[in-house]
């Protein structure tokens, strides 16, 4: 280009970026899908990302956490390999992300609970099963997701070949978990600041089941301090980054992320309140809990103690060492081994290619 031979590099934009990341991850196998559009979900819209390699491999939906908190414009960081042996889907739930503009912010005042999610969920996969000719998907949880995606498999297990939970949560009680190890370590690294914000929200949680999420949020920005989030990363201001850059959001959907965030986040937060997962002894599907070593949010011991209680056709519990809250982030190889190695096997759909004609024989 003209920039680079005069020496000059061409000034970095959000629109050149996003656009050499679309480049970067085009999809062009015939056997390819690469969509993004909107499902009627009740009395809105929801949207939706679906890509691979191959149709004919399993279904991979993805929960995001949160709540409120969508994957689909940070997945660039890390899915494409997944689409070589998945069809991903990418779901934005409601008002959260490219899914705030579609929502009726005034009839959708009111509190809204797990059941309102799940509910959506199956309208979701019913459209990708129809899309896609599949009977069965993997539903993949992350922290708020996995509540969703235990609660589905636990009540349709006709949907999903398995049931893959990562940074799994259990229950609200186990914030006192997270907020006494904050403190330990804190204290430990004579963090007085810290220490005083920490003191500052005692008791937490609080003994009437009650909660701030300024508070909650504020626990756990100390604990990004101590790996408890993104191994390796003080802050989870770079995800954000991420989702900045995204080619599946265009300029106004990445200007409203937070204004969505924090809607659909206060119609959900007291949903959190009342979930405890230990209820379920026995699940149906397959299922497999990949946990972080160092995970804060949803304590690694934690979720490592309830499966082992489990009763399941498969179940598996898988340590990342060097991974908290976000290990498909922190060790992307590592997880991409895992979905292959262990989760592919029992949906009994890996797609093979019909050789081109444009291929040497």
């Amino acid at each position: 280009t003209r920039a680079q031979d005069s020496g000059h590099a061409a000034p970095v934009t959000r629109a050149s970026a996003s656009d050499l990341i679309r480049r970067v991850q085009r999809i062009a196998t015939p056997e390819g899908i690469d969509t993004l559009y909107p499902i009627q979900v009740g009395d809105n819209k929801q949207w939706v990302s679906i890509r691979g390699l191959n149709r004919a491999n399993p279904v991979l939906v993805f929960i995001h956490g949160g709540p409120a908190s969508p994957t689909m414009p940070s997945s660039w960081g890390f899915q494409k390999p997944w689409e070589d042996f998945f069809t991903v889907v990418q779901w934005d739930q409601r008002g959260t992300g490219k899914s705030f503009a579609e929502i009726d912010t005034a009839r959708a005042a009111k509190a809204w609970t797990v059941d309102d999610i799940v509910s959506d969920a199956v309208v979701v996969i019913d459209s990708v099963r129809h899309l896609l000719g599949k009977r069965k998907v993997v539903v993949l949880g992350h922290s708020w997701g996995s509540i969703v995606g235990m609660t589905l498999a636990a009540r349709r297990p006709d949907l999903l070949h398995a049931y893959v939970g990562v940074g799994q949560v259990m229950a609200w009680s186990q914030e006192e978990y997270l907020y006494k190890r904050v403190m330990e370590l804190a204290k430990s690294h004579h963090l007085d600041s810290a220490v005083a914000d920490l003191e500052r929200v005692a008791p937490y949680p609080r003994p009437d089941g009650q909660a701030n999420l300024e508070a909650t949020m504020m626990v756990r920005t100390v604990g990004n301090r101590f790996h408890g989030g993104w191994y390796s990363q003080p802050s989870l201001a770079i995800v954000n980054e991420m989702s900045a850059l995204s080619p599946a959001y265009s300029d106004a959907d990445v200007a409203m992320e937070g204004a969505g965030s924090s809607f659909a986040g206060g119609r959900l937060f007291g949903a959190l309140l009342t979930v405890d997962l230990r209820q379920y002894k026995r699940l149906a599907v397959p299922v497999f809990v990949l946990q972080g070593r160092y995970d804060l949010y949803t304590p690694y011991a934690v979720a490592r103690d309830w499966i082992a209680t489990l009763q399941a056709p498969t179940r598996k519990f898988i340590t990342f060492e060097r991974s908290a809250h976000y290990p498909f982030l922190a060790e992307p190889g590592r997880f991409l081994m895992t979905l292959v190695q262990e989760v592919l096997p029992v949906t009994h759909e890996a797609a093979t290619f019909t050789v081109g004609p444009d291929a040497p024989r």
